[in-house]
């Protein structure tokens, strides 16, 4: 589970960083949050 955290914690910050240019990686970041909510 602490991997997985992790794991997410890293995506989201790099999606923190795309979503400064809007490229299509926010709709990655988009369905990160999304699974998170549900988790």
């Amino acid at each position: 589970e602490r991997a997985l955290y992790d794991t997410v914690e890293r995506t989201l910050l790099n999606c923190l960083r795309f979503e400064r240019s809007r490229n299509d990686e926010t709709q990655d970041c988009d369905l990160v949050r999304g699974q998170l909510r549900r988790a």
